[in-house]
């Protein structure tokens, strides 16, 4: 239950991202503190990997003269201990959520920033669905 309540508040979060470019604090903090409880316990290596991948945004953050929004870098961080089902389903998650980015920018040349958060729960949905239709 608590992981589909995190999965709630995360398309909550890509929706709102689409239509304003911003990332509802109230939101992110709801959603790291169930992505955080869901685990049950967090490993080293999981942190370590949440930590990887904040390092990750946050150079693209500064890098890029904040065309990734910092709300992306937390949300990043966050969908990290959501996804976290093995570290090739994290790092397909995210380079599908970077292609479908990149595809949704360059048919968009005019606009500047892209919404992130859709294309990241858009990559977790595709890649998680996928593994719990095995499942059944």
């Amino acid at each position: 239950m608590l992981l589909i309540s995190g999965w709630l508040i995360f398309a909550a979060l890509a929706i709102h991202d689409a239509k304003s470019h911003l990332i509802s604090r109230s939101l992110l903090l709801i959603l790291i503190g169930i992505s955080l409880l869901s685990q049950g316990f967090i490993t080293a290596r999981i942190l370590m990997g949440g930590v990887l991948i904040y390092s990750f945004y946050l150079a693209i953050y500064c890098l890029s003269k904040r065309a990734l929004g910092y709300g992306d870098v937390r949300l990043a961080f966050s969908s990290f201990f959501l996804f976290h089902s093995s570290d090739l389903d994290i790092l397909k998650i995210h380079l599908i959520a970077w292609i479908m980015a990149f595809i949704w920018a360059v048919t968009k040349s005019g606009e500047r920033q892209v919404a992130f958060a859709p294309f990241l729960f858009t990559g977790g949905v595709a890649i998680l669905s996928k593994k719990l239709a095995f499942l059944e």
